[in-house]
């Protein structure tokens, strides 16, 4: 998995206390294995749609 990296000297200090702040959620349905990757900074959202988006083909 792709790690959020903030520049050093980033304007938003926040973001220091955050870069490695990930969380994973495991779901088990009945058909199908998915793995939610969250990630709590700027990139989350795209990182969080582009990583479940391998996943899902992967599992399939």
């Amino acid at each position: 998995f792709h790690l959020c990296e903030i520049k050093p000297g980033s304007s938003d200090s926040r973001n220091e206390k955050r870069i490695y702040e990930w969380s994973l959620l495991l779901l088990v349905t009945e058909q199908s294995l998915l793995l939610h990757v969250c990630c709590c900074c700027e990139l989350g959202a795209r990182l969080h749609h582009d990583i479940t988006k391998e996943l899902l083909i992967l599992v399939q």
